[in-house]
């Protein structure tokens, strides 16, 4: 079936403060561990596209509800959302222990811990070959952050031997899950968990002189950003904003697709932004990331407590979006928890673009959970300062093992980004992964989380990622007739 064809125009929805949709029918398969795999589904007849999430949300993140502008159109509306609009079939798996409760995966029985292994060596793997068999089609995988961890991963052949409960990289695994996609979306991608300048020297001891005389001046930029002291600081003007960016910029966006086509295959960016671009000094390093990911306080309370449970922040999130109106204490509650997250998404990751209205409405009907496992594997990351597996002594490089990667890429990478840090996405990952087709779009003014729910997610990335989803299908349709 030939995929529909790409065209970029927002449509006009009812007036109302935000528009909240349903996300699509349930489905649920079981995992080969003897758990299951649950999510939604949006239905289309075009090519099958599955989208993977973060830590610490659910597969909801990639399909919040539609943000409508004051003059018409959108100011933000889910990449999940637009592609479904264009006729792909869209599927938003939870991985295990995510999507309650409507669509909860289920671990194991008897499993109370685990990690991003897990993910990629058995809920991924039932996930792709279940979308083959409903669909009759090689799917497109879009992940973000630890999304895409899960999916290289998985490309390099991940999987877990129950004997000794460790990783291996299984070649014969590899080729299979290669051979099963058309190509793959890897959003603010942390292909390696380390920063151009380090907390730590080589010997791994704390470079206490150079981190007092630097921690001052780790301050990312607040142009834009919503303050501590203020929830909503700059959110309605960046709204407004966004609705007019969008329309004016309408040239640009429907040349999007022509201008990534038109970028050969293996050079670092399509629009010439990912090298000899001056970086931010604030991104290249992450001082607080660094710090936690080492701290024996920090993983001593996580072994004890085994989940960090998020979805108490959904209650008033709910009551707004499904009553349109809230009490005095609700707003004032609002209020203060998305000035927290404006402060952790400045700070933490270096954002200028948090918007209070698509975080309140949005993000905080996904938030989920975070296990210890996950969070002791990222912690094993960063002292490694690669990527490796959760499971196994010692544990399993999936870092060093990028080469192994052919699959067709898009990177898409901000600037500002500083968890996943856009030079080092680029010389560890990819300048080293052996796709024939790679294409790396870098943004230098958005940081992490931006590309999930901020506007200018929306009227910036995402029509590139649709030109290249659409691209990869029609090449497949013309190749296999």
């Amino acid at each position: 079936m030939r995929p529909p064809a790409f065209a970029f125009s927002p449509a006009h929805p009812p007036a109302r403060v935000f528009m909240s949709a349903s996300t699509g029918a349930v489905f649920r398969i079981p995992a080969p561990d003897g758990g299951s795999v649950a999510g939604w589904r949006k239905c289309g007849d075009g090519p099958p596209v599955i989208f993977l999430h973060g830590l610490a949300v659910n597969a909801r993140i990639w399909d919040v509800p539609d943000l409508p502008a004051p003059e018409g159109g959108f100011a933000f509306r889910s990449l999940a959302a637009l592609l479904h609009a264009q006729g792909y079939d869209c599927w938003l798996p939870n991985f295990r222990g995510h999507g309650a409760p409507d669509a909860l995966s289920e671990p194991a029985a008897g499993q109370r811990d685990w990690c991003v292994d897990h993910f990629a060596a058995v809920d991924l793997p039932a996930m792709v070959a279940h979308v083959q068999r409903e669909t009759g089609q090689r799917p497109v995988l879009i992940g973000n952050s630890m999304g895409a961890m899960v999916t290289c991963a998985w490309l390099l052949g991940a999987t877990i031997d129950p004997a000794d409960a460790a990783v291996t990289l299984s070649d014969s695994a590899a080729a299979a899950r290669h051979a099963s996609i058309r190509g793959c979306v890897l959003v603010e991608f942390p292909a390696a968990l380390r920063w151009p300048n380090s907390a730590y020297d080589a010997d791994g001891r704390l470079r206490w002189r150079e981190l007092l005389s630097m921690w001052g001046s780790d301050q990312p930029g607040r142009n834009g950003a919503c303050s501590a002291g203020d929830g909503r600081s700059g959110s309605a003007d960046e709204v407004r904003g966004a609705g007019d960016e969008l329309r004016s910029s309408a040239d640009e966006v429907r040349s999007a697709g022509d201008e990534l086509r038109s970028v050969p295959a293996g050079v670092p960016g399509a629009t010439a932004e990912s090298e000899g671009m001056p970086r931010d000094p604030v991104t290249d390093r992450n001082f607080p990331f660094e710090l936690l990911s080492n701290s024996w306080v920090l993983q001593a309370i996580m072994s004890a407590g085994g989940t960090i449970d998020l979805k108490w922040m959904r209650s008033t999130a709910r009551q707004s979006a499904e009553t349109g109106s809230q009490s005095r204490w609700l707003r004032w509650l609002d209020e203060r928890i998305a000035a927290a997250a404006g402060f952790i998404s400045e700070r933490l990751k270096g954002s200028r673009h948090f918007s209070a209205e698509t975080f309140t409405h949005g993000l905080r009907a996904a938030v989920d959970h975070m296990k210890s496992g996950v969070l002791d594997q990222m912690g094993r990351s960063v002292r490694a300062r690669g990527f490796v597996s959760g499971l196994g002594a010692p544990p399993v490089s999936y870092s060093d093992a990028y080469p192994r990667i052919r699959a067709p890429l898009l990177v898409v990478i901000g600037g500002r980004d500083r968890i996943a840090n856009a030079e080092v996405v680029r010389t560890d990952f990819f300048e080293r992964v052996s796709s024939e087709d790679k294409r790396l779009l870098r943004f230098p003014d958005l940081a992490h989380g931006d590309f999930e729910y901020a506007p200018r997610a929306y009227s910036e990335v995402y029509p590139g990622i649709m030109a290249w989803v659409h691209e990869q299908c029609s090449a497949s349709a013309l190749e296999h007739g």
